[in-house]
């Protein structure tokens, strides 16, 4: 098996295609894996036989991989990660709504200030107190994804809106804004530990209801206000 530098963790796992492709800029010498992920592939393609070989295998590595981080203090969540001043900005909502087109505006806006982390499955992990953002190989559509990490600044639960605002959510709405963008896992230990993430994600403040018209000012606007400037 080849291993894999991805999230401060070793992975183990055989890859092809697009997965192996994309993993290349996260592999690492290291022995001794904190993960290791087998694929079934005939299994994966008898699930989703409308899905090609490398699709399968893109996603069932990408299943086992966030299903094990919730054993490693960290969890997946559906957003486009950008970036700004070394810090991570996520931004989450149903597909079509709009994340990677906000993102790109802050792209636009801040220049070589900002990057994208990754652009649909960025990995979140506490580690000694602190909530770090993580790209990983598995970015949805796009290959936007960097190995690296970046310190959590917040998380937008994003929608449209005729008015730019970003304001901070709490209680069940911070809590099911999280929840509903992110792999619910069917063991009741591993929902437990899913929920404790949560909660320290809402207790920090970090989410946060944002509403964009996808104007070029939107994401100066976002950005003031998830920084405490607006």
């Amino acid at each position: 098996m080849n291993m894999y530098r991805i999230a401060d963790l070793n992975v183990a796992m055989e890859t092809f295609g697009r997965t192996l492709r994309q993993n290349e800029a996260y592999r690492t010498t290291e022995a001794m894996a904190d993960i290791v992920i087998r694929t079934d592939l005939d299994a994966a393609q008898s699930r989703y036989p409308s899905f090609s070989a490398d699709d399968c295998e893109h996603m069932e590595t990408a299943s086992q991989f966030y299903s094990r981080l919730l054993e490693h203090n960290g969890m997946m969540l559906h957003a486009s990660c950008v970036v700004l001043d070394g810090e991570a900005y996520l931004f989450s909502a149903p597909s079509g709504t709009g994340k990677s087109t906000h993102t790109q505006l802050w792209l636009k806006r801040f220049g070589d200030r900002a990057f994208i982390l990754n652009d649909d499955k960025p990995a979140l992990r506490w580690i000694d107190g602190t909530c770090y953002a993580y790209g990983t190989p598995w970015s949805g559509k796009t290959s936007l994804n960097r190995n690296e990490r970046a310190v959590l600044r917040g998380i937008g639960i994003l929608q449209r809106s005729d008015v730019n605002f970003a304001e901070r959510l709490s209680g069940t709405a911070a809590i099911f804004g999280v929840l509903d963008q992110t792999i619910r896992p069917y063991a009741k230990s591993q929902m437990q530990t899913l929920l404790v993430c949560i909660d320290k994600l809402v207790a920090g403040g970090f989410v946060y209801r944002v509403g964009v018209n996808m104007e070029p000012d939107a994401a100066e606007t976002v950005y003031r206000a998830m920084c405490g400037e607006g």
